[in-house]
């Protein structure tokens, strides 16, 4: 302990709070901020800022590994070079996740969503071109669903002035 951060051996690691709940707990009066920093110079597009990983530990065959994770990376929607402060530059999500192609089969973890710095989500793609951009190799299914009384689904299309539904 150094006053900021505490270790609690039954429980976890505490910074901000001497009762750890978790293995690692932050506290701080208006919110806690966890930040990966990547310190190296020279960055271009593309390049990893940090990950969260997801890994499972059983022992079992293929339930062992990283299952899914969050990679944070410069990103520049316009010129797609070097991260030197120009327009259309800042940062994209990735989020991967992994599936057994066969029983018992190895996982392979892949890159299924991206959320980009304009704003952009790609499901099926790493460089969507529009506020919602989905790839498939097969056919593309997109639900809506309403689960209330009225049952009704649609798509609404706003032009400014007007709109217009599709849907039922």
């Amino acid at each position: 302990t150094n006053g900021k951060s505490y270790i609690n051996n039954t429980e976890g690691f505490g910074i901000g709070t001497a009762s750890p709940d978790t293995l690692l707990h932050l506290t701080e009066a208006g919110g806690a901020t966890l930040r990966i920093t990547n310190s190296s110079d020279g960055a271009s597009d593309e390049t990893h800022i940090g990950t969260i990983e997801f890994e499972g530990h059983d022992g079992s065959a293929n339930r062992a590994g990283v299952m899914a994770k969050i990679v944070s990376r410069y990103s520049d929607t316009g010129s797609g070079d070097a991260i030197d402060g120009s327009a259309n530059e800042g940062g994209s999500l990735g989020f991967f996740t992994s599936i057994a192609t066969t029983v018992g089969g190895s996982q392979t973890l892949s890159e299924k969503m991206r959320i980009e710095n304009n704003g952009n989500v790609g499901i099926g793609t790493t460089s969507p071109a529009r506020k919602l951009h989905v790839v498939t190799t097969a056919h593309t299914y997109l639900r809506i669903q309403s689960a209330g009384t009225a049952k009704n689904s649609a798509i609404e299309y706003f032009d400014g002035t007007n709109y217009f539904y599709s849907g039922f």
